[in-house]
């Protein structure tokens, strides 16, 4: 093989011909210890085992259309997954997050994620609000009979975390998880708060499956138990994060 000197391609770059990396750093946290490994990078678990639900989520996997609709894209994406086996017919649509703003304006939720100036200077949706929007969603969309709890992480003690991994081992077809957490804790990037589908719990290596509803920036990624709960010790406002455990009772 002709060998091919780097020395043009290094001035290249140097010159701004290239992608630059001079000033940036690490998309999920600082090397060589980030807070979060890319799916694409590691994906052993999925050869271990079926994770039926991951490909669920994965078929409806989509972006949120605004910078506040996090909330939306996550419930679009869930609710979606747990009609996959419902018989449907032509005329039936992928919920959309746009679908679910207007069907379920609940606590002025639409104005929050669309509007200019929010709903009295407010954007997002606390997870508590967000509960009873989840619950309407379900029931106007196939599913009477759905319980949504929420668990807040008020402290990081070794009970929290053992209840925390029990409902983890419950993701299933019948069961999902929305996670509502400061996304600084998993990319190193800006303090802000983030909803987002939980695909898997990989308790083998105590690893939680991200789906990251910020598709401009993150693809899906593995985080450790430990950052999982500290990224949703934190708060909004007065209150605490941490998600709600969705119960599809059919």
């Amino acid at each position: 093989m002709k060998k091919i000197s780097l020395l043009p391609v290094l001035f290249l770059l140097i010159q701004g011909f290239g992608p630059s990396f001079a000033n940036a750093k690490a998309k999920f946290g600082p090397e060589p210890s980030p807070n979060a490994t890319p799916l694409a990078v590691f994906h052993d678990f999925f050869l271990e085992d079926r994770a039926p639900q991951f490909y669920a989520l994965m078929s409806y996997y989509s972006p949120q259309k605004l910078h506040t609709s996090c909330s939306a894209a996550s419930l679009a994406n869930i609710l979606n997954a747990a009609r996959a086996y419902l018989i449907k017919s032509s005329e039936d649509r992928v919920i959309t997050e746009n679908d679910l703003i207007k069907n379920c304006n609940i606590n002025h939720w639409s104005e929050k994620l669309t509007g200019e100036t929010g709903y009295k200077g407010e954007f997002g949706v606390s997870l508590l609000d967000f509960k009873e929007i989840v619950e309407q969603a379900f029931r106007k969309y196939g599913f009477p009979h759905v319980t949504v709890e929420v668990f807040q992480i008020k402290d990081l003690s070794d009970k929290i975390s053992e209840h925390i991994v029990k409902d983890l081992k419950t993701v299933s077809m019948k069961t999902f998880i929305i996670s509502n957490f400061d996304q600084w804790n998993f990319t190193d990037d800006v303090h802000v708060g983030h909803f987002s589908p939980i695909a898997s719990f990989d308790e083998k290596r105590a690893s939680v499956l991200i789906l990251d509803t910020d598709r401009e920036y993150f693809e899906p990624y593995w985080v450790s138990l430990k950052v999982f709960v500290n990224a949703m010790h934190t708060k909004y406002k007065d209150q605490y994060r941490g998600y709600l455990l969705i119960n599809v009772n059919q």
